[in-house]
């Protein structure tokens, strides 16, 4: 805090030449340092309010305030203009009124954005931890962007070729092509936070030497905050799966031969090797993360604290932990609704109650929801297209249920003779995406409500109840079909369709709600060394789901999450999701999956040599 009494003012010069605010000045009603104070209480106070005012005009009255500057580019020279006062002051051509730059006020450094600058050697999983930032934080709300070096570089290499000799610190060609890269990203990654929309930017590069960090530092000191977070990985067996996972998937060695390309890509690690300077300045914020798999792992978090940061640092540890086998991860609703039943597909139909009477739609079996919840449908009359939300057809996503059956909302029915069906064909469909031979570990994880721990009793695998899993709350509308609310809650209903992912049901939640109750979820899942079968409700799905594909929020509610389907996650190098989709028909027998492609097929293997936390070291 600012001690008033002994902290010297600025000096200012007045009209007789005689100054103000020196250290030994005194402003009127203050009491001069070492004087006892005499007096009542009120005085005091009094007085320290004016002493205090009076040091503050004198301390503030030079500052210009940024918010009242306008900067005008001029050919001929600067313009600074202050509005929204009395007084202006207009700055020309005249060297005497141009202001000295480094003397003009600063913005401050703004906290609520954010740099991470990657550092460590290739191969040690900076790609991975990015990808997996990006998502997690767009998926909470933060708008993130990922900016990696490597793109720019392939982007402007043209003809040039870049293997391990390009690399080499000796060759100067080389090197001026990758600081091009890096002043490219940086003026990419500039533009993003100062556009307003972007809250968080990650660096994706070496940055391997204290030259190189000190740059960066240079371009976002006093600007936005920033920390870097270093990956090291010591252990051969690691590093010889990540060389060989990223030789399949790195754009530098498309088509090249993958011993020669593991060769190549030794010799360029070998080039960055003789110039890496691991961070060992305390004075920097950063997050360690030293060999993160091997049993010897741990971080050294160095002046780490914020609500982001701090989510980052308990995030990557859980992401970091989930090593050891290769793993899947299936999704899977199971809705058929009795309005589904009776030929929702390609029918024709009217809803005078929303639409003015003789209005005729057609359901759009490819929108956005399929068979499922808020399908869409096209206005074909009067010749005039348009896109419309009809009432909502099935609320629920497990098993179809007695009580979603009538096209009501909530509710803890039991499934049907339907739903019954795909919980026996489930633990087939399940079977046939794991490898015929060997042994997987694999958990089964439900919400507390009947109808999805109905839908997976007969799956013989360990099963655990998330009550986070539970589906979307309705509050005061549970129990409501979507038309009854349109009649009676009209003000709500329209309110839920402009903005269906921040609507709260009145007493019950939105999806942002949501997300953030299943984050628990997510943070177990990236930790588990296993496979997992999630059984649950659409709401919950699409935040699931959402997060794991990295798909724009304002779009997850309206993902389409299709009935008796099992969603097939598996995880990549990068951090990123391939996805399979299998389909179930509920009305064949078990043979159907015996017609399905190996799990291999799509060029995947099912058991790959690379684990997510592999990648990360």
């Amino acid at each position: 805090m600012w001690d008033f009494f002994t902290r010297p003012v600025r000096t200012r010069s007045t009209e007789d030449g005689s100054t103000q605010g020196s250290r030994s000045s005194t402003v009127q009603g203050e009491t001069p340092p070492g004087t006892a104070f005499s007096g009542s209480p009120s005085s005091f106070n009094q007085g320290f309010l004016r002493a205090s005012q009076n040091k503050l005009f004198h301390l503030l009255a030079p500052t210009v305030n940024f918010k009242d500057v306008t900067l005008t580019p001029s050919v001929s020279g600067m313009q600074v203009k202050l509005s929204g006062r009395k007084t202006s002051l207009d700055l020309q051509n005249s060297k005497d009124n141009l202001p000295d730059i480094t003397q003009l006020p600063r913005l401050g450094v703004q906290k609520n954005k954010l740099v991470i600058i990657m550092v460590g050697l290739p191969g040690r999983g900076k790609t991975f931890l990015c990808n997996k930032l990006k998502r997690y934080l767009n998926w909470l709300g933060h708008n993130t962007q990922h900016f990696n070096v490597g793109n720019y570089r392939r982007k402007n290499k043209g003809n040039e070729e870049q293997d391990a000799s390009f690399f080499d610190q000796k060759n100067e060609a080389g090197a001026r092509a990758r600081q091009e890269a890096l002043l490219l990203a940086l003026d990419d990654l500039m533009e993003w936070l100062k556009s307003g929309v972007g809250q968080v930017a990650i660096l994706d590069g070496t940055n391997s030497t204290n030259e190189r960090r000190n740059f960066l530092r240079s371009q976002f000191h006093g600007r936005w905050q920033y920390l870097f977070i270093e990956s090291i990985c010591s252990d051969e067996e690691v590093l010889n799966s990540n060389y060989r996972a990223k030789m399949r998937y790195s754009p530098d060695y498309k088509g090249m031969d993958e011993e020669k390309a593991v060769m190549d890509f030794r010799k360029r690690i070998s080039n960055y090797e003789e110039v890496y300077e691991p961070i060992t300045d305390r004075n920097l914020h950063y997050i360690k993360l030293i060999d993160m798999i091997t049993g010897r792992a741990h971080l050294d978090i160095n002046r780490i604290s914020g609500y982001i940061p701090g989510k980052m640092v308990f995030y990557l540890m859980q992401v970091c932990k989930a090593g050891g086998t290769a793993r899947k991860l299936w999704l899977t609703r199971h809705g058929q609704s009795e309005f589904n039943m009776g030929g929702c597909l390609n029918a024709n139909f009217k809803l005078e109650w929303l639409f003015a009477p003789g209005v005729l739609l057609q359901h759009d079996p490819a929108g956005s929801s399929g068979t499922g919840c808020d399908c869409e449908a096209r206005v074909v009359s009067d010749g005039v297209q348009g896109w419309w939300y009809r009432e909502k057809a099935v609320a629920d996503q497990d098993g179809q249920s007695e009580f979603n059956m009538g096209d009501r909302l909530g509710g803890d029915s039991s499934i049907s003779a339907a739903g019954d069906r795909y919980a026996s064909l489930l633990p087939a469909a399940l079977l046939s995406r794991l490898p015929p031979d060997g042994v997987i570990s694999l958990s089964v994880w439900t919400s507390t409500l009947k109808r999805t721990i109905e839908t997976a009793r007969k799956l013989p695998f360990p099963k655990l109840q998330w009550k986070a899993l539970d589906e979307i709350n309705a509050g005061t509308c549970d129990g409501m079909t979507y038309s009854e609310i349109a009649k009676t809650m009209p003000e709500e209903f329209a309110a839920r369709k402009k903005d269906k992912l921040r609507y709260r049901y009145p007493a019950g939640e939105s999806y942002m709600d949501v997300i953030q109750r299943t984050e628990p979820v997510i943070t177990e899942m990236e930790r588990e060394r296993e496979s997992v079968l999630i059984v649950a409700h659409q709401a919950v799905l699409r935040a699931l789901y959402g997060y794991f594909q990295g798909i724009p929020l304002d779009q997850v509610p309206s993902l389409e999450i299709p009935l008796h389907t099992l969603i097939e996650l598996t995880p990549m190098p990068d951090g990123t999701m391939h996805e399979a989709r299998l389909s179930v028909d509920v009305d064949a027998s078990e043979a159907q999956f015996m017609h399905q492609p190996p799990p291999h097929a799509d060029g995947l293997p099912l058991q790959p040599s690379y684990t997510t936390s592999q990648t990360v070291a």
